[in-house]
């Protein structure tokens, strides 16, 4: 063990214990909200998550939304590795893109925790990350909000960013929470359109 990891030991992203090496701690490993599932939301945009958003799963990912905690990009990574092979496979896509935030709240958090998932997981697969996606348009968040508003607020708030390395692609498309699927399909939309043979959907959590 190096002396770094003494100082400053990986940490449990649901309950802070530390651990010897990146992960989830054995208690929060029996006492998270698995779900691990594969849903089709519509004209058949297919969603996995390993976790349901709710309990400590709901807690650590907000802390990772709002509070700075980019490290939890890692572990949940690799919880988000095991769906997207258990269900998809590893030579499903051809790249990785993500939700985007627009340019005033990225600047105040200061990251876009999708961004972040989706650097983490190319680096899994061995597969580019495009940017392919900009949210000119600032849209009130989605919490709060039913399917309608959902589906509402997310209309013509994204645009394609370049649409050259898009082409004939196979994408899987990343978010940090699927609730009613509104801005997945949106943005898979916008990705179908740019030129995407296909778009496949991950997330960390699933509202269920």
């Amino acid at each position: 063990m190096s002396i770094l990891s003494l100082i400053f030991p990986e940490k449990c992203a649901f309950c802070g214990k530390a651990l010897k090496t990146i992960g989830v701690c054995d208690t929060c490993k029996t006492e998270l909200p698995w779900w691990g599932g594969c849903e089709e939301l519509a004209d058949g945009l297919k969603i996995t998550a390993p976790l349901k958003y709710e309990g400590k799963a709901r807690f650590a990912l907000l802390n990772f939304k709002f509070h700075g905690r980019k490290n939890h990009a890692r572990t949940f990574a690799d919880l988000m590795e095991v769906c997207i092979q258990n269900h998809y496979g590893a030579d499903s896509f051809d790249a990785v893109t993500f939700v985007p935030l627009h340019w005033l709240r990225r600047l105040k958090r200061g990251y876009n925790q999708t961004e972040l998932l989706a650097n983490a997981l190319s680096r899994k697969f061995g597969v580019q990350v495009l940017k392919t996606l900009t949210k000119p348009k600032r849209a009130k968040a989605n919490s709060g909000l039913n399917s309608a508003q959902r589906a509402g607020n997310v209309t013509d708030a994204f645009r394609i960013k370049c649409s050259s390395g898009v082409s004939g692609k196979r994408i899987l498309l990343i978010d940090d929470v699927c609730t009613t699927g509104a801005t997945l399909r949106e943005t898979a939309k916008i990705l179908i359109q740019a030129g995407a043979s296909d778009v496949i959907c991950a997330a960390v959590c699933r509202t269920v």
